[in-house]
C-alpha cells in the first residue's frame, strides 16, 4: 500500500492524470492544504498554498 501511495504521488508530481486510491468513506485528501486549513493561533505564517508555483525541471 505504501508503494502504491508513493507511485501515485510521483505521478501527480510529474503531471499525470491519477485516479486516487482511498480506504474508507472519506475520499481522497488534497496534496496541499488550502489557505485557511490549519490556522496558527500564535501568529500568521505562510502556508504551502501561499507559495508560488514551482517551475518544472
Amino acid at each position: 500500500m505504501v508503494r502504491d501511495l508513493l507511485l501515485e504521488r510521483a505521478a501527480v508530481e510529474r503531471g499525470g492524470d491519477v485516479t486516487r486510491q482511498v480506504c474508507g468513506s472519506l475520499g481522497p485528501a488534497q496534496d496541499l492544504c488550502p489557505l485557511d486549513c490549519c490556522p496558527n493561533p500564535r501568529s500568521p505564517l505562510p502556508t504551502l498554498g501561499d507559495l508560488p508555483e514551482r517551475e518544472s525541471v
